[in-house]
């Protein structure tokens, strides 16, 4: 073990959510969210209020209850997985179709010790208009946001950490989109 490793603190844990939309005129987009002029997603820290009785400290639950209480706070989504849940262009439901399917993303600290990691979900929404939240001290959480097409990742300046969680994120709807596309073919083949 390094010295500079050792007694070294736990990363940080934080969840988010990547909210995706199929757009009419752009096809598939991920919202991004404008702060500091850098691009960010929907997360933030996972605290003890994200935990109750049915999702204990330390639990997946807890983390899932962070990136639902993160949607809510920082673009104005509630996160549902019920997939009878309406979605609509004017309700800001984002589902997570995907269920807890989650990928970690780990962030650094720039001696090389891990910093945090976030928990990412994927959900999907018809609703294009966000809500910018505004934190406890009144502040907002971030200056805008923009729906960004999925081919466009690698253009956007999104911190870098995280843009495998996007692309995680993109990939598991395409594939849940071409297991769809072949259980309909078959289904119509019988």
């Amino acid at each position: 073990m390094s010295k500079k490793n050792k007694g070294a603190a736990a990363p940080e844990v934080s969840a988010g959510v990547v909210i995706l939309r199929n757009d009419e005129r752009k096809g598939w987009c991920f919202l991004a969210l404008k702060v500091y002029g850098r691009f960010d997603i929907c997360k933030g820290h996972v605290d003890s209020k994200d935990a109750d009785d049915a999702t204990p400290t330390g639990s997946i639950g807890q983390i899932i209850n962070a990136a639902k209480r993160e949607a809510r706070e920082e673009c104005g989504y509630m996160l549902s997985f019920d997939k009878g849940e309406p979605m609509s262009p004017t309700s800001r439901v984002a589902r997570l179709s995907w269920g807890t399917s989650h990928t970690v993303c780990r962030n650094y600290n720039r001696d090389g010790s891990p910093k945090k990691d976030v928990y990412l979900f994927t959900a999907e929404t018809e609703c294009a208009d966000f809500k910018i939240g505004v934190n406890d001290q009144g502040i907002r959480e971030h200056d805008d946001g923009v729906w960004v097409p999925i081919g466009d990742l690698e253009k956007v300046p999104v911190q870098n950490y995280l843009k495998p969680g996007i692309a995680w994120a993109i990939e598991t709807m395409r594939i849940s989109q071409k297991a769809q596309a072949l259980i309909e073919k078959l289904q119509i083949t019988e």
